[in-house]
């Protein structure tokens, strides 16, 4: 018995090592039917055709297909890594493509929500309250539905890379992925081509560096997910394989106790720790940042690819650490001044990530914006709105970190710096704020009510993408309520309807109202109220309105622009429907998905009188009341001013 003891123990060894190999999870499927085993599907999706759909060809369709078991990634005992490969073809086609569809990793067992973002393709519920903080990677292709969309490639909410690329090509056609991940270098990539193409449709692969066994568990869920929200298409896959390879840990070399940068380093907030290998390839050392590009891919009206890594909740990080990232505060990384206090520029290393840090005063107003922001904005995810990192109330600071935007806000553009922004820019920003009013207001579990629009609180990003910013006076409210008390009026003069001014009773419609203003004010390049004694000029409104009754609406278009025959037909359009959200009477305001299907030519203006109307607004009793309230009185109203500041 003794003899035989190690032996025995050996044969156990080697059974144990045996099964551990064979549990690693290879398939193939060249096409899918009924009779393909191993896929479940979730929501609408299905199959038909030779091929897994994920959703149906309807508005507010959201469904996943996943392979049925775990996967095993890395061995939680021997800490073994998995190498792998997979690659799938894919079609994306509809009459109005405005999502995607995205492949995912994510611990094991993945089901899909009850509620699905669509910023995020069905991956996360809407309000994202469900949500444990733990991770999913995600390849997103995003048909974004802007002629430029935003593609983001992102490592636990930071922003890294910043380059797009555009290509066309034809609506329908078959694309083809791959996407591996090398432990070694720590690299995950993708590659998308387009082998039966005959439009000379290019191909792309981007790449991120992190370390799969920091990011996820070791058992996990794969498959697909994609919903359509209000666009009409089909997502389809028409095959997909995966092959893993086990390999051996890699040593890890435990830092000196004398390190030099070790209150540096302990200094900094918990980034991946697998992006500060300097012998990654993936990383050009003298700017500290994933190279690869981000980039974008027309299918139809667009296609992009993304890898995302997804957190579900922002960070909070210490005084110390945005201290250390914004040099303790210094003027030199001064941005500008808030409402409630000053933004600075941050600057995180190793990987180096640039985000603004927004210092906010400790006063009842101050902690009021800190907490609407902290609980409003943390729950929502949108490519158009702002994205929020990270906070902290650590000693006297509250302190919100949000992503950098480096081309300032738009107020900037129109009125500050000596560039022109050219039509087709000013068009994007005006669909992208529209798109991002259409899910706070309609997408969102709760509605938001956001009541302070201006061009100081839109973000621009490299690309001149626009992102919604400054939710300090923002209000939650349920969707079947029409109006939110609240008491006092907040927002800018001249961006304040008439009626929540008179009122205090803010709503939907008030929104519109400010982005009706906004959208008029791209188009004129002049501010909502001038400084001047022609009380027929001075306020925006009322002078396009006065040009819109005369037939001559482009006579009001920025006279730095020039627009050829089918410029000025959108133009025509984007005025009318700023006139029609900035009307008087709040009931005659269309709501903001109707506002947004007008600016996308989905849906037909209103005739509007040729003068405009004297301000009408409906008491509780339903008492008619009529004011005649130009945009210049507003500010003796009891109206709380917020102050415009560049970020």
């Amino acid at each position: 018995m003794v003899r035989l003891f190690p032996f025995s123990l050996l044969k156990i060894i080697v059974l144990l090592s045996l099964i551990r190999h064979l549990t690693s999870v290879s398939f193939t499927f060249p096409y899918f039917n009924q009779s393909s085993q191993g896929i479940l599907y979730q929501g609408d999706a299905g199959f038909s055709d030779n091929s897994i759909h994920l959703t149906k060809s309807q508005h507010n369709s959201f469904g996943r297909a996943v392979y049925y078991q775990a996967i095993p990634i890395w061995d939680p005992t021997s800490n073994n890594i998995t190498d792998f490969t997979t690659s799938f073809t894919f079609i994306v086609d509809g009459s109005n493509c405005l999502e995607g569809l995205a492949f995912f990793l994510a611990p094991y067992p993945s089901m899909l929500p009850t509620n699905p973002d669509g910023t995020y393709l069905a991956l996360f519920n809407g309000s994202m309250d469900t949500i444990q903080p733990s991770q999913i990677i995600a390849v997103e292709f995003d048909c974004s539905g802007v002629d430029n969309p935003v593609v983001h490639s992102d490592i636990n909410n930071f922003s890294v890379t910043t380059v797009s690329l555009d290509a066309s090509v034809i609506q329908g056609i078959i694309a083809f992925a791959v996407i591996q991940y090398s432990h070694s270098n720590r690299n995950f990539s993708v590659s998308l081509s387009y082998p039966d193409s005959t439009t000379g449709a290019q191909n792309w692969s981007i790449s991120h560096a992190f370390d799969l066994q920091e990011t996820l568990p070791s058992e996990i869920t794969i498959g697909f997910s994609s919903l359509t929200n209000n666009a009409t298409q089909s997502h389809r896959i028409l095959s997909w394989d995966f092959t893993p390879t086990l390999e051996k840990p890699q040593p890890k070399v435990a830092a000196k106790a004398n390190d030099s940068n070790l209150d540096v380093v302990n200094s900094q907030p918990p980034i991946d720790q697998g992006k500060k290998n300097d012998t990654n390839p993936t990383l050009d050392k003298s700017q500290h940042r994933v190279e690869g590009k981000r980039i974008r891919i027309a299918l139809g009206i667009g296609l992009s690819v993304a890898i995302v890594v997804l957190l579900a909740c922002p960070r909070k990080f210490t005084n110390a650490q945005l201290r250390y990232a914004t040099d303790n505060f210094s003027d030199g990384r001064k941005l500008g001044r808030g409402a409630s206090g000053q933004v600075y520029r941050g600057i995180l290393t190793e990987p180096s990530i640039t985000m603004a840090v927004k210092r906010i005063e400790r006063t009842k107003r101050g902690k009021k914006e800190y907490i609407s922001e902290v609980t409003i904005i943390s729950k929502i995810q949108h490519r158009n709105l702002v994205k929020l990192f990270g906070f902290c109330h650590d000693d006297k600071d509250l302190l919100l970190v949000y992503e950098f935007m480096s081309n300032g806000s738009l107020d900037t553009h129109l009125y500050i710096t000596n560039s022109v922004l050219q039509w087709s820019i000013r068009y994007k920003i005006v669909i992208g704020i529209a798109s991002a009013l259409l899910y706070l207001h309609e997408q969102c579990e709760k509605c938001v009510l956001h009541r302070d629009i201006k061009p100081s609180n839109i973000m621009l990003d490299s690309d001149f993408n626009p992102k919604l910013g400054d939710f300090g006076v923002a209000r939650l409210m349920n969707h079947a309520d029409v109006m939110l008390d609240t008491r006092h009026v907040c927002g800018t003069t001249g961006y304040i309807a008439p009626e929540y001014i008179v009122s205090g009773i803010a709503s939907k419609k008030s929104d519109v109202f400010s982005f009706g203003v906004v959208i008029l004010e791209i188009i004129c390049g002049r501010k909502p109220i001038e400084n001047t004694p022609n009380e027929e000029t001075a306020h925006l409104v009322k002078w396009v309105w006065d040009h819109y009754g005369r037939g001559a609406s482009i006579a009001v278009v920025d006279h730095r622009l020039y627009l050829n025959a089918e410029e000025k037909n959108c133009v025509e359009r984007m005025i009318a429907v700023g006139l029609w959200c900035a009307h008087p009477n709040c009931n005659r305001r269309p709501s903001i998905s109707k506002a947004f299907n007008a600016l996308n030519f989905d849906e037909d203006v209103p005739d509007l009188p040729e003068e405009m109307p004297v301000p009408t607004y409906h008491q509780p009793n339903n008492e008619m009341v009529d004011l005649d309230l130009p945009a210049g009185n507003c500010s003796n109203a009891s109206v709380t001013k917020s102050e415009v500041y560049p970020r």
